[in-house]
């Protein structure tokens, strides 16, 4: 493996996270709609002006951008958290596969790299765990990082302080966090929530799929396992959702992307439930590392 080359599998899917996160908001908020029938002069954009500015004073510029400006972001400062959760609410469905992006590197590199490096040091235990910490912390930042400058950056584009314009209700962390914290701290409330959903959870099935790797002869494993676990569960959750919904919240993996919308919510039982993956994935690590076969 080229080391030159060692974190571009880590960037792209960086930016293609932060570009899925941005078309799924302008989807949402149907720009493209509007375009369309501001360039055919569908309708006159001229008598949003006094909703939106509260004027009719001809003084007082308001272009179609000024229009799709205020539609897109629905009011400077209103809906904050609506932006944030329908702009980021499929990473749902694919979460797991940054879990197995950490896999696949961490294959490549221990097939390559690793032989040499164990040479060099003997320490075979040492080595090969802070590799697969390496790779776990890398894939979870190709979304974290995209999640934090797409809030920081509705942060901005909302304009005035958005902690008085919280249109939703989660309930995640509501159990440990002091009452009324998510309307007064909602831009805190969204870092902390991202770092569950989009740092926490990838690192967990990123241990998971490179547990796999030492375990296999291939990297098929890899990817298989987490994206089973995930998926197959989740499955699993839904259908027990109609006999015993409140365990099926527990067993559903797929949940904890989605917590906040769920009532009754035991943020320390869900969190630890969806990290059994990575204890599962330490052990066997540490396991398989007992002994050097290099």
């Amino acid at each position: 493996m080229n080391r030159n080359h060692e974190y571009k599998p880590y960037i792209i899917a960086g930016l293609v996270s932060l570009f899925l996160m941005i078309l799924f908001f302008l989807m949402d908020q149907q720009l493209l709609f509007w375009i369309k029938k501001l360039m055919n002069h569908e309708f006159d954009y001229m008598q949003y002006k006094r909703l939106y500015l509260g004027t009719d004073d001809p003084s007082v510029p308001f272009t179609e951008w000024d229009f799709l400006r205020f539609t897109v972001f629905n009011f400077p400062a209103m809906g904050f958290d609506t932006k944030i959760i329908f702009s980021t609410q499929l990473f749902q469905l694919f979460i797991p596969l940054y879990g197995v992006l950490a896999g696949i590197c961490f294959y490549r590199e221990r097939r390559t790299v690793y032989r040499f490096e164990y040479f060099r040091n003997c320490r075979y235990r040492r080595m090969i765990f802070l590799k697969a910490v390496k790779h776990s912390v890398c894939a979870a930042l190709s979304v974290f990082v995209p999640y934090m400058l797409f809030v920081i950056f509705m942060r901005i584009a909302t304009g005035a302080d958005p902690r008085w314009f919280g249109c939703m209700s989660r309930t995640l962390f509501d159990d440990v966090l002091p009452e009324g914290f998510y309307l007064r701290h909602i831009f805190a409330y969204y870092v902390l929530e991202g770092s569950v959903r989009f740092f926490l959870i990838p690192s967990v099935y990123a241990v998971f799929s490179e547990a796999a790797v030492l375990i296999s002869p291939g990297f098929k494993t890899a990817a298989a396992a987490p994206v089973l676990y995930y998926y197959g569960l989740s499955a699993i959750g839904f259908s027990l959702y109609w006999i015993i919904p409140q365990v099926s919240l527990y067993v559903n993996p797929s949940v904890i992307m989605a917590a906040g919308s769920y009532s009754d919510i035991n943020t320390p039982l869900i969190i630890a439930i969806n990290m059994i993956p990575m204890f599962i994935g330490i052990m066997t690590i540490l396991k398989q590392t007992e002994y050097a076969e290099i």
